[in-house]
């Protein structure tokens, strides 16, 4: 019993919070008071209060971020903020929403336009809450032009977008999100529900 005391306690003065989510000792890392399976303590660091890496891995809260590199890893913080929810995160090979790679094809080129939307110079990247990371890719129709009109609609000179589709038939020099509305828009031509042109003109 005296050599198990001693081994707790022992333990116990190896204890160091990381931040509000994260802490480690000798043995274990921990997230939230959980054991973090797979952390090593000997390398592990806490980036903020969702994202840490060790020599092996990168995680996003309680989840090892597949593919990501941990050398290479970085993760905004937000001073005196607790919605990390939708900071995008990067190594040298890609950039990530929570756990989930966007698939960046020209890292060099990518920017951040406005709340929901991501492009580079081959692709627009919808994140919006309700997006599928990852998937809702579309080519790009103009890169240097590329705007977002709300948290639905974007523009360049060549095309209208909807969240990740083009909008057939919509004018970009014209178009503009109904007023109040966020899933409606309209151009000179017609009005548009999501990414179908309506019958309706005026």
């Amino acid at each position: 019993p005296c050599s198990i005391s001693l081994a707790s306690s022992s333990i116990a003065s190896t204890f160091e919070r990381l931040s509000q989510t994260y802490a480690k000792d000798v043995n274990h890392v921990y997230y939230h008071n959980e054991i973090l399976d797979l952390a090593d303590p000997s390398s592990f660091r806490a980036l903020n209060e969702n994202y840490s890496v060790d020599e092996r891995h990168v995680w996003h809260n309680g989840d090892i971020i597949e593919g990501a590199d941990p050398a290479t890893f970085v993760a905004p913080y937000a001073s005196g903020s607790l919605d990390f929810s939708l900071l995008l995160t990067h190594d040298a090979h890609d950039y990530y929403l929570g756990s989930d790679p966007l698939h960046v094809a020209d890292m060099s080129s990518f920017k951040r336009k406005g709340s929901c939307w991501a492009v580079d110079n081959r692709n627009v990247y919808y994140i919006g809450m309700d997006a599928e990371i990852g998937k809702d890719i579309v080519p790009i129709g103009d890169y240097q032009t590329f705007r977002a009109l709300n948290d639905c609609y974007a523009a360049d000179a060549k095309y209208v977008y909807y969240k990740s589709e083009i909008v057939e038939g919509a004018d970009p020099k014209s178009f503009v999100p109904l007023s109040g509305e966020r899933e409606y828009g309209y151009d000179k031509n017609r009005t548009y529900y999501h990414a179908r042109g309506t019958s309706i003109q005026n």
